[in-house]
């Protein structure tokens, strides 16, 4: 929602929001805001609210009064409340972390800080109103399983919890190579690692690979759960059960 100018001698002193969100696949959320507009002047202002409120769709009403004009008349030292009214508009944006963590504050999945030129970083639902008043008030009514909140700061933001994918999250492939000392043979070994990850939930990683030293080949399956920060901070713990494919098959468990 955009606003025009108010007159000089005008100012928007209170600002009451109250949003009421109805039950369905994706939030819809309607908003109410009770606007309190003071003349400080000596002689009675007009404000134009076709001028002011430039959003479409909005409607507003002048308290007190029947009619639906398109403006309002403010005695000199005298206040006017205008109730705004319309639908919030919610898009998905990037999840913004709680701390600065030198690279924006996203806070991203783990899935997403191995594979941040493939996979993408997990997103929620926000929609805005703008702050016009010093200090306004927020009511906010909104079924549970939207998880919803909001937080006030250059704008009012409200946003549901973290949208969840249908699908596990493609994460991307990734190749190691390394060298490991064989003692029994007295030698060095070149190792090479070649694998995929996926991720479902956005928490729990799964992944395949494929290791070999060039002459024994190994298929390992692996399931990680990993906890995340910022851009490079990943913790994890998984499990996997190498398959060794020689002439004889081996299975063994690694953590």
């Amino acid at each position: 929602m955009s606003v025009g100018n108010l007159p000089a001698s005008a100012s928007i002193v209170e600002q009451d929001v109250r949003v009421t969100c109805q039950a369905a696949e994706s939030p819809r959320c309607a908003y109410d805001m009770k606007l309190s507009i003071a003349n400080t002047a000596t002689e009675a202002v007009e404000v134009q609210l076709t001028q002011w409120l430039l959003l479409p769709k909005t409607t507003w009403s002048i308290e007190g009064s029947e009619s639906s004009a398109s403006s309002v008349k403010i005695p000199a030292n005298e206040r006017a409340v205008v109730h705004v009214r319309g639908d919030l508009t919610f898009e998905n944006v990037e999840v913004r972390g709680t701390r600065s963590d030198g690279w924006g504050g996203v806070l991203r999945d783990p899935i997403h800080i191995r594979h941040f030129l493939l996979a993408k970083p997990s997103t929620q639902r926000k929609a805005f109103l703008p702050v016009l008043a010093p200090s306004p008030k927020v009511t906010l009514v909104a079924p549970e399983k939207y998880d919803m909140a909001h937080e006030l700061g250059g704008e009012i933001a409200f946003f549901t919890s973290v949208v969840p994918s249908p699908l596990p999250r493609t994460g991307g492939p990734f190749i190691g190579i390394g060298a490991g000392a064989s003692a029994k043979e007295k030698s060095v070994e070149t190792k090479l690692r070649v694998g995929y990850e996926i991720a479902r939930p956005s928490w729990l990683i799964e992944s395949i690979a494929v290791e070999s030293d060039f002459r024994r080949l190994v298929i390992a399956p692996v399931v990680e759960a990993s906890l995340s920060g910022g851009w490079s901070q990943a913790v994890s713990l998984g499990v996997g059960a190498p398959v060794r494919v020689t002439k004889d098959v081996n299975v063994g468990v690694r953590a």
